[in-house]
């Protein structure tokens, strides 16, 4: 039997650990994560362009000071180094003790997220890394409110030259309004205010796929979200995403008809579950187009991280191709 595949986050992290207990050659990192030896190569150059790791007489080693986190709430499994993730815990902790002072209680993830949102595009100068991904722009840490520890209130945020009392004044008038809205329109405000076309329009696809259907108005939403889709020249990467989206849509189409024809609710449930298998495709592309703030990395190694977890979404996808083609037989 073949050894189950590991995706690029895996590989990264199992380097990173290995070469931080003594300096290992590419065959002796080959032979322990049971990859190619091209495999291991492509990723050591990945972390030199990092400068987490270097060479030196044919064996890796990590250089000194190079402090990276691989932890399971970041998201896309993207790596961040401990500095920018103590950034946005002590910014999280500031956002949840206004908030229990000011309702008596803590905010739901959604609600720490917007604020987090919202105070990183106030201050620009804490570059904190943020997206847009499946439920809207958000911060690349999903923050675990149990790790809000008394010792985050020590963040020296004057080293970033912010004004400490206006971060603080800030924070609480974000909470203020924050706090009254409730998870959906919060959401909705958040794309509304950044003109996201394409996230307004996923609310109402899913709205009709869950209600009273009409067909010729879940055809002209999804051909607005191929009208959204960014479509750069010269880049193999969002051609491949492009055509499997617009394949996605014409399939998506066409059972849809069918559907309008003789109400079969079989079918009714799977354009549910390919449309979420197409959104997490669209939204997943997406954030790698979006984001912003301090990550460490060039445009290219951004992409080399983002290619499995792109691949993957695409498989899922062609997946439910195959499900739609079954069913009709």
């Amino acid at each position: 039997m073949s050894p189950e595949k590991k995706s690029k986050a895996q590989i990264i992290k199992r380097i990173i650990e290995l070469v931080s207990e003594s300096p290992k050659s590419m065959y002796e990192l080959s032979k322990e994560l049971n990859s190619n030896w091209d495999t291991i190569k492509n990723n050591v150059v990945l972390l030199k362009e990092l400068n987490i790791v270097d060479m030196t007489e044919q064996k890796v080693f990590l250089k000194s000071g190079s402090l990276i986190s691989f932890h399971d709430d970041t998201v896309a499994g993207l790596p961040l180094s401990n500095e920018i993730r103590n950034r946005i815990y002590a910014t999280a902790k500031k956002i949840s003790d206004s908030w229990m002072k000011i309702t008596c209680k803590l905010p739901n993830k959604t609600q720490l997220q917007k604020s987090l949102v919202e105070i990183a595009e106030k201050f620009p100068k804490l570059n904190m890394p943020v997206g847009w991904y499946f439920y809207g722009k958000i911060i690349l840490v999903k923050v675990n409110q149990k790790k809000l520890s008394n010792n985050l209130d020590n963040y020296d945020f004057g080293k970033l030259s912010i004004d400490v009392k206006r971060l603080n004044e800030e924070i609480s008038e974000t909470v203020k309004r924050i706090s009254k809205l409730k998870t959906d329109d919060l959401i909705q405000k958040q794309y509304e205010t950044h003109e996201k076309k394409d996230y307004l329009v996923k609310i109402q696809i899913e709205k009709l796929l869950c209600n009273k259907f009409d067909n010729e108005k879940f055809e002209n939403l999804l051909y607005k979200l191929i009208f959204n889709f960014k479509v750069i020249k010269d880049d193999p990467l969002n051609h491949k995403v492009l055509s499997i989206v617009k394949e996605a849509i014409s399939i998506m189409v066409t059972k849809a008809r069918e559907y309008n024809s003789n109400k079969d609710l079989n079918i009714n449930f799977m354009l549910i579950e390919t449309f979420a298998a197409f959104w997490r495709l669209y939204a997943t592309y997406g954030l790698l187009l979006s984001l912003e703030g301090d990550l460490g990395y060039d445009t290219r190694v951004i992409k080399s991280i983002f290619d499995d977890r792109i691949n993957f979404y695409t498989n899922d996808l062609t997946d439910f191709f195959s499900n739609f083609a079954m069913a009709s037989e």
